[in-house]
């Protein structure tokens, strides 16, 4: 989510014509520093792209491994993985496979061959760098939640430093001239007049249901994957979007609107494809529910009858403390692959108010989260499908390693560790409607895989124990993506 904050939210979305000269003086130092550190950042992301890609791409075998096919739960055992030319050739008993000569052989033995893993919800605006986390971590496709056609000046200016031009990005790396995962992106996410905050940079405000209509019809026509809607959407405006949507063929995703409310979401067609965050569950102003508690069982079932899935993000809703326990965010041993300047801006964020929230008595966050996770629970029980994301770039919501965390945090909600690796693998597939390209490994679908030293269905930990990462067809060991991450950190 781009953020909404708490109890001090005020005084960071709000500013007043007094306050303006202080704020300018205090913006221009930052201007300066991002956009040499955007320059930077350009030419080490070109730079480790061009060395990452410049290896030719061979065919690749993966012999005696155990592949985890996520078309169901089951282990095929000791099986020969021929890629080449970037998708899958053949899988097939090792005992009946004939290896290509000059074939890159992989030991698989003892390790475990998946699919590779895709974040729902993402946020490429901070720092271009993140292509190599998102990869690292066995990513291999992310959803973009706010996408630019053209990067505006603001974006470029604002201390968030690096807004790309995410079509151009997604094609270089879809065609091989820039490395990361494959990217799916929504356009600017369509809002209303917001009475708290200036409109955000990745946000376009629509106000009537004709201007509603000419921006998804425009959206689409940009070739934007999704539309993306917020908070302070207008009902009429909200039905006009959904239906011009369904009308040319785009999925609609995001966030509740506060003045149309879950029920209608979930009872009307046509509708949202995904919920982002649990929003219209989850007053996240008050830490409760819109809704009696003996009523969420109720909404689940609608949900579940009503085909949406649910993308939780449970990770991001961790960084919501209290305001004596900022410092502990950044204890996190991965926040040494994060730029210093985006530290410095999450700190900023949250110190003035972002994150924070206060309440009566010093449980209140915990308890927040509590709701969170109630939620979370109930729709699982219910049979919601479920969408792994992580909201990252949100504050210490570290990209790729956040990944892991949401892993874990699902299967605390009830998932088994199949359900969780279902939810970031073959689900997201079918959400972004690339069933025939991705989510499963089988013959003909993109070599986008996870090679790991130990099973993930017994303990989704292991998810993280990589041997290695596959991104169309290349084969990356991860000592070599180790390194790269290593040159990044160098480069700050």
């Amino acid at each position: 989510m781009t953020t909404l904050g708490l109890a001090s939210s005020s005084r960071d979305e709000s500013t007043t014509m007094k306050d303006r000269p202080q704020n300018l003086t205090r913006t221009v130092p930052i201007v300066i520093l991002g956009l040499i550190l955007l320059t930077s950042c350009d030419r080490f992301y070109d730079r480790e792209s061009r060395r990452l890609l410049a290896s030719p791409k061979n065919t690749v075998v993966f012999v005696n491994v155990s592949v985890l096919p996520m078309d169901s739960e089951r282990i095929l055992e000791h099986q020969t993985v021929i890629v080449s030319e970037g998708k899958i050739k053949a899988i097939s008993s090792e005992a009946g496979a004939t290896i290509p000569e000059g074939a890159e052989r992989v030991d698989g033995t003892g390790k475990f061959l998946m699919p590779g893993l895709t974040d729902m919800h993402v946020h490429l605006v901070t720092d271009r760098r993140d292509m190599f986390l998102y990869v690292a971590n066995g990513v291999t496709s992310v959803r973009n939640m706010a996408g630019f056609q053209v990067p505006s000046i603001l974006g470029r200016i604002v201390p968030i430093l690096d807004v790309p031009d995410h079509l151009e990005l997604r094609e270089d790396i879809r065609n091989e001239k820039r490395f990361g995962p494959t990217i799916f992106t929504t356009g600017k996410q369509l809002d209303g007049k917001n009475p708290f905050k200036q409109p955000w940079p990745l946000s376009q405000i629509v106000l009537t249901p004709e201007d509603a209509e000419e921006a998804v019809r425009q959206q689409k026509k940009d070739g934007f994957d999704f539309v993306k809607i917020y908070h302070m959407l207008d009902p009429l405006v909200y039905e006009r979007i959904v239906k011009t949507a369904d009308e040319i063929g785009i999925k609609v995703v995001g966030h509740v609107p506060l003045k149309v409310g879950l029920k209608t979401v979930l009872s009307t067609k046509p509708s949202m494809q995904s919920i982002e965050h649990m929003t219209g569950f989850v007053d996240n102003f008050r830490g409760r529910l819109y809704f009696p508690d003996s009523e969420l069982d109720s909404y689940a079932a609608l949900m579940k009858k009503s085909g949406i899935w649910i993308c939780p993000t449970i990770i991001v809703w961790t960084t919501w403390i209290r305001s004596e326990n900022l410092k502990s965010l950044a204890d996190n041993e991965n926040v040494q692959y994060v730029s210093p300047t985006v530290r410095k801006f999450w700190m900023e964020r949250i110190e003035r108010g972002v994150n924070v929230v206060e309440g009566s008595g010093g449980s209140y966050p915990a308890e927040y989260m509590q709701v969170y996770l109630r939620v979370a629970r109930a729709l699982h029980k219910a049979g919601v499908p479920f969408l792994m994301g992580t909201d990252s770039v949100s504050p210490y919501v570290i990209p790729g390693f956040s990944v892991h965390q949401e892993l874990k945090l699902l299967t605390e909600v009830g998932l088994t560790p199949y359900e969780a690796l279902v939810a970031a693998t073959r689900n997201p597939a079918a959400a972004l409607g690339q069933d025939a390209n991705m989510g499963t490994v089988e013959i003909g679908k993109v070599a986008d895989l996870l090679l790991l030293d130990a099973n993930p269905f017994l303990n989704i930990a292991n998810a993280q124990k990589r041997a290695g990462v596959m991104v169309q067809g290349r084969w990356f060991t991860q000592a070599q993506l180790q390194e790269t991450l290593d040159r990044m950190k160098a480069s700050f």
